[in-house]
């Protein structure tokens, strides 16, 4: 409707600005502007309903993420710039990583000292408390937000939100879903939503309806290596090897040096007797974490299974290089000794 209106303002501007131009000489003998007063009326008119339009549209695609965060630009005085929706990324960020993301979480802690000062809204007050790490008084405070906005607003939607992730950062996953489900009511389209629901719900052990989560959160944009991750994880635990090889090669697609990634793709392949890919994974893995004593020992195992005795006995020389006490590293090698010296 914006780009209609935009095109007729365009159109009838152009009409104006001809009539005046093939009505220039006639100016100075008395021609009325008269003719061109309709037209011109008509151009002032789109503009305006351009310019209206362009106020009172949501601006969707800034708006999903953050659900209309404060944008505004603060110096710190150790000459960072902080907002609160850069803030709000970096919470969201540490919250919604597979393994613990210590840097996010620590320009959140100082991006938190910084805003504190600027803030007055209880929802941002909220935000900030977040990032401190204080969250029973977040949740005092989101809690104080929703009854001074509206009840179907996209601020409303985004305070059920950050509840939803403060009550996850609690232990409390129940109400952690029940937020989630009321900003979904609200905004079904939030992918991130849909992703941290389905955090909360793996974690309750309901895998079905957390792989349903991760699915919507895919479906609606949110495609990145920590949603496939989660996904390939949950169908290891129903026992998917095939659909968790898939999401692993996904992940890994999108972000390669995940050795723990590798290994876990490494164990599935093995479980369905692939095991020449499964040291590819293994290798991987050690490629990119060399220490990683579960990938060695599982590579030791893959070649065992395969009849290459001499590789898998240095490869458990390897895992006990790395785990001298490793008692399933001992069992092995002296299993492949015994049927040697047989």
């Amino acid at each position: 409707m914006g780009y209609l209106v935009f095109i007729l303002a365009l159109v009838t501007a152009i009409a104006v600005l001809a009539k005046v131009l093939a009505g220039k000489a006639r100016w100075l003998t008395g021609y009325t502007l008269r003719p061109a007063i309709p037209t011109a009326t008509a151009g002032v008119v789109c503009t305006l309903l351009f310019l209206i339009n362009c106020e009172t549209s949501p601006d969707l695609e800034g708006a999903a993420p953050g659900m209309g965060t404060d944008t505004t630009i603060y110096q710190s005085d150790w000459g960072v710039e902080c907002s609160l929706d850069s803030l709000q990324q970096l919470i969201l960020q540490a919250s919604a990583a597979v393994e613990t993301d210590s840097a996010s979480r620590r320009l959140a802690i100082e991006q938190a000292a910084c805003l504190e000062k600027h803030v007055s809204l209880p929802v941002d007050s909220g935000l900030v408390a977040i990032g401190r790490g204080d969250l029973e008084e977040a949740a005092a405070s989101l809690n104080q937000g929703l009854q001074d906005v509206d009840g179907n607003s996209p601020q409303t939607a985004r305070i059920h939100f950050l509840l939803g992730v403060t009550q996850a950062l609690q232990g409390d996953d129940s109400l952690a879903i029940a937020a989630y489900d009321v900003t979904l009511a609200m905004r079904p389209d939030h992918a991130e939503s849909w992703y941290f629901r389905g955090m909360s719900l793996a974690r309750s052990g309901r895998n079905e309806e957390a792989l349903a989560s991760f699915d919507s959160s895919l479906a609606r944009g949110r495609d990145r290596c920590d949603v496939w991750l989660l996904r390939a994880r949950i169908l290891t635990a129903l026992d998917r090897a095939d659909e968790a090889i898939a999401s692993y090669d996904r992940a890994l697609a999108l972000k390669g040096n995940l050795p723990l990634a590798w290994s876990n793709r490494g164990t599935m392949l093995d479980r369905l007797g692939r095991y020449e890919e499964a040291l590819h994974s293994y290798d991987s893995a050690i490629a990119h974490r060399r220490d990683f004593v579960a990938a060695w020992f599982n590579r030791s195992v893959a070649l065992y299974n395969l009849g290459r005795t001499a590789e898998a006995l240095a490869g458990c020389d390897s895992t006990l290089r790395y785990s001298p006490g490793l008692t399933q590293a001992k069992v092995l090698r002296r299993t492949i000794m015994q049927n040697a010296g047989n």
